[in-house]
């Protein structure tokens, strides 16, 4: 009998190796989106692959 598996809700780990190409990715469409007014999205979600988004939370919270 299969058996149904939650799916994984840990919040991403900081990886502080990844802050350079997040930098860079955020850099490389900041004009764009200046010109546009329109939100970053694809910028929001690279940082919170990277896993800064909880980078401050405490492990008791579910932060890195």
């Amino acid at each position: 009998m299969p058996t149904d598996t939650p799916p994984d809700t840990a919040p991403p780990r900081y990886a502080p190796e990844r802050l350079a190409g997040v930098v860079a990715a955020l850099a490389d469409r900041a004009d764009e989106h200046d010109r546009d007014g329109s939100f970053p999205f694809e910028g929001v979600a690279a940082v919170h692959d990277a896993g800064l988004l909880t980078a401050t939370v405490g492990t008791d919270a579910g932060g890195a």
